[in-house]
């Protein structure tokens, strides 16, 4: 089976999820899989996908409308023990998940490893999200993790790769009048997980 899975959940993303899917399927790590959950897409975000040729790229209806059941419905389709975690407007650096995966592979201690991250286009980037992402790219080992995790998300969640069993076990993604991955991590972080950062932007 696949060493990563990659968790792309798209909602009418036709003009992004190409350069998107583009960069995945670049990747040095060849042994993945892309699980890519339609969240009631009425763009064409399908046809798009589907125009790759590539067993690799998995494209899967979501039941119910909405991020949170997409997440799950993609975790119960995802066949690797290591899950990435994509955005459809997003790229990734194309060591991303090689780096991930090695590094997970030597540490079975981590249990969630993101990497620094940049947004983009620069131009309309305001000084609040400027800065935002100065402090995160800055919380980097675990303990800086833990020290700082109540200040504000320390990790982009398109950056992020999981052992897929942790992240069930400690209850998945959930429906809630809050940002679902934050509160993923917290309570990740309430169970002991050790989750850091490469100090690397991919």
């Amino acid at each position: 089976g696949p060493s990563v899975s990659v968790l792309l959940p798209f909602h009418n993303a036709a003009e992004t999820i190409a350069d998107c899917v583009e960069s995945i399927l670049a990747q040095t790590l060849t042994g993945f899989e892309v699980i890519a959950v339609n969240d009631c897409s009425d763009d064409a975000s399908v046809s798009v996908l589907q125009q790759y040729n590539d067993e690799r790229l998995k494209i899967i209806d979501n039941s119910h409308r909405g991020l949170v059941s997409a997440l799950n419905t993609g975790l119960a389709h995802c066949a690797a023990p290591l899950v990435a975690r994509m955005d459809a407007d997003d790229v990734m650096h194309r060591h991303r998940l090689e780096k991930q995966y090695q590094y997970l592979r030597r540490h079975h201690d981590v249990v969630l490893l993101a990497t620094q991250a940049r947004k983009f286009p620069q131009v309309s980037i305001r000084n609040g999200y400027r800065e935002y992402m100065r402090w995160q790219n800055s919380v980097l080992g675990a303990d800086d993790v833990n020290n700082q995790i109540y200040i504000e998300s320390p990790f982009a969640h398109p950056s992020v790769m999981f052992r897929r069993d942790s992240v069930i076990a400690a209850g998945a993604y959930r429906q809630g009048a809050f940002p679902e991955d934050y509160e993923l991590w917290l309570r990740l972080s309430h169970a002991g997980y050790r989750m850091q950062k490469l100090p690397e932007v991919l």
